[in-house]
């Protein structure tokens, strides 16, 4: 397979060198260059995968059409959202051998992607009919490989299932109902080596980051606990009093319940990690993007009651737009992983290796209290 493939990019090298000039001479105009990937089959612990990157740049003629690409439809300034949209897109054109183009999106421009990828572009945009896969359509019924000149729009939609599903909220709660039927939705096989090698090929960082530094000789955890983003969301109903209470005001956890886990969630998940390495150093960092992790650490250490624990944070300048590269990057170092299931932890969790990684599956509610009471425990040995 591998011979294959070099013998392909040396053909695709002499198809350049052979009709590039002809056609320079049939039009001026000339196409977006366009790439492919040719993946070597040879995989070893010093070896990594690779990539042959191959620029095709041609002039249209009376006979030829323009290949169909795929790009994404961009939502938001999260990170996280952006990140989830880009690796659906990547998805499609990798499963169906298209061509993909990358759209600039928050912190993109930190990320290799934004030297490696392919940029659309305007007068891309209009050589291409322009076609969104639409809610309840089939991703295979939407893309047609063999037709040309279709440019595939790949929208947002969630990695969390429990998003395609009616609110389940508190029982005296009814301001808000979750649309059903908002999204498409189609799977990714995340177990994929060559796509899982190719995102983290373009999810790295350009530069070199401040990550979080780890001790040695423990097992490292990290915690991702996502609060109201410091008040850029809607405030949080569980552990608000019943006077605070306001049935008109809508509240984030009753919108997105597992991407707010309460507390307990983190507490409990860190006593099963904390009896599964029973005897073993543990080290335990909390990510965040409130405003104080420092008090937030304080109550899950003060519940935890282990002073063999080593517990830390960041302790100056965190907020929702301070250190996101940084955190994402840091994350993927530890050994587990305790997250919400929010798209930038998801992201976190796609990118990394872990030996433990939890995310919750289920909730439901006790008066105004939000309990996790389903759990995903991915073990890696």
């Amino acid at each position: 397979m591998l011979n294959g493939s070099i013998v392909r990019y040396k053909a695709l090298k002499v198809l350049i060198v052979v009709t590039f000039p002809l056609i320079q001479l049939a039009l001026s105009a000339r196409l977006p260059s366009m790439v492919t990937y040719e993946v070597a089959a040879e995989h070893s612990h010093d070896q990594p995968w690779r990539y042959f990157y191959s620029g095709l740049q041609a002039a249209p003629t009376l006979s030829t059409r323009l290949a169909s690409i795929v790009t994404y439809e961009l939502v938001g300034s999260r990170l996280g959202d952006q990140l989830i949209g880009y690796m659906h897109a990547k998805w499609v054109a990798y499963k169906y051998n298209l061509p993909f183009y990358y759209k600039p999106f928050p912190y993109s421009d930190q990320l290799m992607m934004h030297d490696l990828e392919q940029w659309y572009n305007d007068d891309l945009a209009r050589q291409h009919h322009k076609i969104k896969l639409a809610p309840e359509q089939k991703l295979e019924q939407f893309i047609q490989s063999n037709k040309p000149d279709q440019c595939y729009i790949i929208p947002y939609f969630p990695e969390s299932y429990e998003e395609f599903l009616p609110t389940v909220g508190p029982l005296d709660y009814h301001l808000w109902q979750r649309p059903v039927n908002y999204f498409p939705y189609f799977t990714v096989d995340w177990t994929d080596p060559v796509f899982m090698r190719m995102l983290k090929d373009m999810i790295r960082p350009r530069q070199p980051l401040q990550l979080v530094k780890l001790p040695k000789n423990c097992v490292t955890i990290a915690l991702h606990v996502r609060k109201n983003s410091g008040g850029l969301d809607f405030p949080l109903l569980h552990g608000l009093s019943d006077a605070a209470y306001n049935p008109k005001q809508p509240y984030v956890d009753v919108i997105f319940p597992l991407k707010h886990p309460p507390e307990e969630y983190y507490i409990e998940q860190l006593q099963y990690l904390i009896q599964r390495f029973t005897g073993q150093r543990l080290y335990v960092y909390l990510f965040t993007d409130d405003a104080h992790p420092e008090v937030i650490l304080a109550r899950i250490k003060q519940a935890i009651k282990q002073p063999m624990i080593e517990f830390a944070c960041r302790t100056t300048a965190n907020n929702h737009y301070s250190n996101v590269l940084e955190d994402l990057f840091s994350i993927t170092q530890f050994d587990c992983f305790i997250r919400p299931d929010s798209n930038f932890a998801i992201a976190a969790a796609k990118l990394g290796s872990y030996k433990v990684a939890i995310s919750p599956l289920h909730h439901h509610w006790e008066g105004h209290r939000l309990i996790i009471d389903q759990v995903a425990i991915q073990v890696n040995r």
